[in-house]
């Protein structure tokens, strides 16, 4: 097990995420809805995203301080706290989508290699095909292994850890 610490600018919200399978998708986001979310929360830090699943994630201490936002009503719900105003993560709104971006910003990796190189997408920046495929892959293996349980964002019958705050 590689766990890599979890935890917001304050140290109120702490946690682990489980890099045992290097994530092969770790982007800085350039499209219009990452960086309205980036200015909305005032953290240029939430568009840099690492791919993995929900069962690699695990909250150790302050979910109390784990709020979320959507920027439209069926849009990607966005993590943040509110002790600190860090991002988190992003995710579905599907508990059973087997998919959570966790920001760089709170991951404390010795070894970047672990969540892999770093690829520049949307805006200006084509996505490069095989920055797809890997979050094709990691989609579909996530599907088949039902590595959305269990899931720090989600309680036990599938609903989000906190109601999200829709601003459009």
């Amino acid at each position: 097990m590689t766990l890599i610490r979890l935890r917001c600018r304050c140290g109120s919200v702490r946690g682990n995420v489980d890099f045992s399978r290097p994530s092969g998708v770790h982007v800085v986001c350039h499209c219009g809805d990452c960086q309205a979310y980036a200015r909305q929360i005032g953290s240029p830090e939430a568009t840099e995203i690492v791919q993995t699943t929900p069962a690699e994630v695990t909250f150790l201490g302050g979910t109390n301080h784990v709020h979320c936002l959507r920027l439209t009503r069926r849009g990607l719900t966005r993590w943040f706290t509110t002790c600190c105003k860090t991002p988190l993560a992003n995710t579905s709104r599907h508990a059973w989508m087997p998919f959570v971006g966790v920001m760089k910003c709170v991951l404390d990796a010795e070894d970047d290699a672990l969540l892999g190189p770093v690829v520049h997408v949307n805006g200006q920046h084509p996505i490069p095909w095989v920055t797809i495929v890997r979050s094709l892959r990691s989609l579909l293996f996530g599907v088949l292994l039902a590595r959305h349980r269990p899931n720090a964002f989600f309680t036990n019958d599938g609903r989000l850890l906190a109601r999200p705050e829709v601003l459009r």
